[in-house]
């Protein structure tokens, strides 16, 4: 049914614009790429800007068809990508070993929660 509709558009276009490829003999095939592209344009241009996580051949594709990737520029703060990190505690033995992202405040050390101390202020100091 989509051939048939596709066939069908290819002959309005063709009504319309009698010379567009005249002198190629493969104007169904330009035209059905042209209609392709221009069908999921706007998602390939969203899937560009937005997908963080695509496979290598996918972001080579989008390429090819003239949609690069737009890589996300890390933040000017620097605290943004360091508090995602997870490192070692510092402080714990090596059998606790315990994974955190919690670092001191001073030193950036990594620390875990038995080995960090949290400070709690009311609404009115913390102003």
């Amino acid at each position: 049914m989509i051939d048939i509709a596709a066939i069908n558009a290819l002959v309005i276009w063709k009504t319309k614009n009698p010379q567009w490829n005249e002198n190629k003999k493969y104007q169904r095939r330009l035209f059905l790429e042209e209609l392709g592209l221009s069908l999921v344009s706007d998602l390939l241009d969203f899937r560009s800007k937005t997908s963080k996580f695509l496979n290598k051949d996918i972001e080579h594709a989008l390429a090819i068809v003239g949609y690069p990737m737009v890589k996300n520029l890390p933040e000017p703060n620097g605290n943004s990508t360091q508090s995602k990190k997870r490192k070692r505690c510092s402080i714990c033995e090596d059998p606790k070993d315990k994974k955190t992202s919690t670092q001191c405040s001073r030193c950036s050390k990594f620390v875990c929660n038995e080995h960090s101390v949290k400070i709690i202020y009311c609404a009115n100091c913390a102003k």
